[in-house]
């Protein structure tokens, strides 16, 4: 029984399931900590370049600079439903591509084109809003 257990470890999640875990998690206000785990190691230095760049301008501290960051995603990610268009995977890239529907009614629809990376586990390393 102990062996039938071990064995059955669960599937990774695909693409698809990673941005939607990611979106329901920003809804959830997840910590800068757990959104860094989502993202690939470049994108994750990216937003450090990002981070220190609205520190400078804006006069913030880095924790204000995060806040400000994280409350932007909450706030997105609370009003998208989200449906899967399409979904590419190529050896260790995919492409998502989802149609956002503002459950708010505060903005217009749009589509959200995902690239992902496999890094041990898939990774966001793009994610493009088109407002349409």
């Amino acid at each position: 029984l102990v062996m039938m257990l071990l064995g059955c470890d669960s599937e990774p999640m695909g693409p698809d399931e990673v941005y939607l875990s990611f979106v329901a998690r920003s809804a959830d206000g997840m910590s800068f900590d757990d959104e860094l785990a989502y993202w690939s190691e470049d994108k994750v230095s990216q937003l450090e370049e990002r981070l220190e760049s609205i520190m400078k301008r804006s006069g913030r501290t880095r924790d204000e600079a995060i806040g400000l960051y994280m409350e932007i995603s909450k706030r997105t990610a609370e009003c998208t439903a989200l449906e899967l268009l399409s979904k590419e995977v190529v050896r260790n890239t995919a492409s998502v591509v989802f149609e956002a529907t503002d459950a708010c009614g505060e903005t217009t629809d749009s589509t959200h084109n995902v690239q992902l990376v496999l890094e041990g586990e898939w990774k966001l390393n793009e994610v493009e809003i088109v407002i349409q």
